[in-house]
């Protein structure tokens, strides 16, 4: 097994077009960081870059993240870059389960199939046969 080391590229620009007139996706700003960065240029990419969070999350916000993956960890530590005119930074990555909760009670701590308790409001937690979530 390979290891590798996940980082984020923080402050992304994404209102930045190439000249097809269309938005860079993730794979186009890392070789533009390979262009920009001689220090990028040796760096063993693990996988096939992506944006973070959901598939519009580019062409609605001026920044993004980008998620990376070196084979190297000090080649992941050590970048301070600059693409498209903006400083961006390089932090740890780490993968996290998401966290589910119920959707009768409002806990975290079991699922809608477990759960044992009455429906409440997930907004003041007062049971659902005095109001709804919606009523407040």
């Amino acid at each position: 097994d390979i290891e590798y080391h996940k980082v984020k590229v923080n402050g992304v620009p994404t209102q930045t077009y190439s000249s097809s007139g269309t938005p860079y996706d993730a794979e186009d700003v890392m070789h533009e960081l390979a262009e920009q960065c001689a220090a990028y240029r040796p760096v063993g990419q693990y996988a096939k870059p992506i944006w973070l969070g959901s598939a519009t999350t580019p062409s609605c916000k001026t920044t993004g993240t980008v998620v990376s993956s070196f084979t190297n960890s000090e080649d992941a530590k050590s970048l301070l870059i600059f693409l498209f005119g903006e400083v961006c930074t390089i932090t740890r990555y780490e993968d996290c389960a998401p966290i589910w909760y119920c959707k009768k009670c409002g806990s975290i701590h079991h699922s809608t199939v477990t759960s044992r308790n009455s429906d409440r409001c997930k907004t003041c937690s007062v049971p659902t046969a005095d109001h709804d979530t919606h009523n407040h």
